[in-house]
């Protein structure tokens, strides 16, 4: 592979105003974004970079951006965007931003588009909801963390942690209780039940209508 075209401040210039311009609807150009960055930036793994080097850190400072956020972006970029067939990423009411992130986790540099696929897939097949209480467990993580450091806690209103603790309490009991109606009754018989239960509440409020 040959060298690199060194690039010049003209040329990041012009990618910074670019870049700019999309900065505000990025949701849906964040890819347009990582194009412009890796077309001057200088990827650097480990070692020095040098303060004039154009690295992504800068490029995201210029456009206002945070770096984590980019280099986050680029990776994603690199590692699932870019092995996924085009097929897979046309249709966006399919996915989020969230499930390219997830399928990024399972991943590596190595990762062969075959194996990125079939992690993309696998991603794809997770229950909506189900989705969503892996997003509410990261949540929680945090809270663990926090509430496992005294010194955090010192700076935390007491009514709040008493009402966080309350809550978390009410999960619990509700959540267990979830897993023993799990034990004793099938997605089939506790479908049934419901559905006898809105037909008996329709028919009870019919008839007060008919009085």
């Amino acid at each position: 592979m040959g060298k690199r075209k060194q690039v010049t401040i003209q040329e990041w210039e012009l990618a910074i105003r670019k870049a700019r311009a999309f900065i505000n609807n990025y949701d849906k150009v964040r890819w347009k974004i990582v194009d412009i960055a890796l077309s001057v930036c200088e990827i650097k793994h480990g070692g020095r970079v040098h303060e004039t080097t154009f690295t992504l850190s800068r490029f995201a400072a210029y456009i206002e951006l945070n770096r984590k956020t980019l280099m986050e972006w680029v990776r994603v970029k690199k590692l699932v965007v870019d092995k996924l067939p085009d097929v897979e990423l046309k249709d966006k009411t399919r996915y989020s931003f969230e499930d390219l992130t997830s399928t990024l986790r399972k991943v590596n540099p190595e990762s062969t588009p075959k194996e990125v696929l079939m992690h993309w897939k696998d991603q794809l097949n997770i229950p909506p909801f189900n989705k969503k209480f892996i997003k509410y467990r990261k949540h929680l993580d945090t809270i663990l963390y926090n509430a496992q450091n005294p010194m955090r806690l010192m700076e935390v209103d007491e009514k709040l942690l008493l009402l966080m603790a309350d809550k978390c309490d009410l999960i619990s009991k509700l959540l267990k209780k979830e897993v023993e109606f799990r034990k004793n009754f099938s997605v089939e018989q506790r479908l049934t039940q419901k559905n006898l239960q809105i037909n008996k509440a329709v028919e009870d409020a019919s008839a007060v209508y008919y009085e």
